[in-house]
């Protein structure tokens, strides 16, 4: 999902732990979207991204969000994890 703030803000890109998905930062998107563009990102198998197949885990959950970010266009952005996300 992808909020933005305006063409000139910068990004910030959310990711949740195991066993969420990117709903768990809904609360926060009022309080950074007038100041970010924002990219909440599901992990595979999570929340609205597709189910991949396994085994999988850090490197192949840490190669999707690569791939969000690049598939957004996303050149450069602050980044907000969860455990182990």
């Amino acid at each position: 999902m992808i909020a933005t703030a305006g063409p000139t803000k910068p990004w910030l890109a959310m990711v949740h732990g195991a066993s969420q998905h990117s709903g768990l930062f809904s609360a926060q998107v009022g309080a950074f979207q007038p100041n970010y563009r924002l990219l909440l990102i599901d992990l595979p198998g999570h929340g609205r991204s597709s189910h991949i197949p396994g085994p999988y885990g850090l490197a192949e959950y840490a190669q999707s969000v690569l791939a969000a970010i690049r598939a957004a266009k996303v050149e450069r952005t602050h980044f907000w994890g969860t455990h182990t996300g």
